[in-house]
């Protein structure tokens, strides 16, 4: 657990941060969009067809209620922070913090692989060899969080990825994206 002291210093950095909300496919909208939905219709369904209060709580309301405590929980916000030494990557209550000096490579991908992004159009920002070393993110404002995260790290930009310079002795070559074998 963290000390007091080194709170107030994580929510100081996270509140000088640059932040970018995610971007939201409308295909990825639509889907977040069903299960609410079709949970207040059959709460709207069990009210107009008269069930009693129990029926009401336990098999209409409760799921509409288990539905906004899991996305506000786990999905929204979906945002990411650039601070002067980290890159944050918040979903819901849970965020991620990864040191800007060890990001290695940022790659464009479209794998739809669980990740805290809302939209397919991805950025892979790898910081290590190992899968539990990278992340998929989409920042709306694509160009923008690239330039300030390249000018963060001193990685150089290719198009939407960014990579080790001739400049950055002691790297290595940024990681392929996952991929599923076939």
């Amino acid at each position: 657990m963290l000390s007091e002291n080194a709170e107030r210093e994580n929510a100081a950095r996270a509140d000088n941060a640059v932040w970018f909300p995610s971007k939201v496919d409308t295909l990825v909208g639509i889907l977040l969009a069903v299960p609410p939905l079709s949970a207040m219709w059959t709460l709207l369904g069990a009210l107009r067809a008269g069930h009693g209060l129990d029926a009401l709580l336990g098999y209409a309301l409760m799921p509409v209620v288990l539905i906004l405590v899991i996305y506000g929980a786990l999905l929204f916000p979906v945002t990411y922070g650039i601070t002067g030494d980290e890159l944050i990557v918040r979903s819901g209550w849970v965020r991620a913090r990864v040191p800007l000096e060890r990001i290695l490579a940022v790659i464009p991908t479209h794998a739809p692989w669980s990740a805290p992004a809302l939209s397919l159009n991805r950025l892979e920002v790898s910081w290590g060899p190992g899968r539990l070393e990278r992340t998929r993110i989409s920042p709306r404002e694509r160009d923008r969080f690239l330039e300030l995260l390249a000018a963060r790290t001193g990685l150089e930009r290719h198009g939407d990825a960014l990579e080790p310079g001739a400049a950055m002795p002691g790297t290595f070559a940024a990681p392929e994206p996952l991929t599923t074998g076939g």
